[in-house]
């Protein structure tokens, strides 16, 4: 594993536990649905630059994921 693999790894063990503990109970559905959309935003984003050419990942997570680049 590259330091990279161990970036996302870090990312995914510690942000659950951040937003958990930053997150009030009663509005919980509320900060998942906004995280869920922003997450779906950015995704469409970086295929639509990466299809034009403007973006080039540096590290790609799931490499066959989409054939775009």
């Amino acid at each position: 594993m590259n330091s990279d693999s161990y970036v996302m790894l870090i990312i995914w063990i510690v942000l659950p536990f951040i937003l958990w503990k930053v997150t009030p109970r009663n509005r919980l559905r509320e900060a998942l649905a906004t995280l869920l959309f922003f997450q779906m935003l950015t995704w469409v984003f970086s295929i639509f630059l990466t299809y034009f050419g403007l973006y080039d990942p540096p590290f790609r997570l799931f490499k066959n994921a989409t054939k775009i680049n």
